[in-house]
């Protein structure tokens, strides 16, 4: 989804982010970009919508690492504010993701393939929970 969808890093749960979530908004953000593109649009359909506390655009806090993408998990009521993975939880599952990257990948260059077979390792998801209680989907790639 990258460079098709809108920052879910940055948006949360609007609509157009990468990942589907049965909480999403169709924000006036997803309004104005159709009507970017030459559609005629209605503001008025816009669900409200804001730009989650503690989300990373725009803000002071350090970027995240690029070919990583966080989601909180778990049910949550319509237009719930995703709460801000951890540094120290990210650090953790960034180097447990990059650690499994690898050995997966020493496998594949190990494996013996059928003919016509590739073995690639591009991804992995990490699941962190946070003491609170949060649990954390973390996709790393590489």
């Amino acid at each position: 989804t990258a460079g098709g969808h809108w920052d879910e890093e940055c948006l949360g749960n609007e609509v157009m982010t990468g990942l589907a979530d049965p909480n999403m908004v169709f924000s006036n953000i997803t309004i104005a970009g159709m009507e970017d593109l030459g559609y005629t649009v209605n503001y008025a359909a816009a669900e409200a919508f804001s730009i989650p506390p503690g989300s990373f655009c725009g803000n002071q806090r350090k970027r995240r690492t690029r070919g990583v993408r966080v989601r909180q998990l778990g049910a949550e009521p319509k237009h719930h504010r995703q709460e801000p993975m951890s540094v120290e939880g990210y650090n953790k599952a960034i180097e447990y993701g990059n650690h499994v990257l690898a050995l997966r990948r020493q496998e594949c260059e190990k494996a013996v393939l059928p003919d016509g077979i590739i073995c690639i390792v591009d991804r992995t998801e990490v699941l962190y929970q946070e003491p609170n209680g949060e649990i954390y989907g973390v996709e790393v790639r590489g």
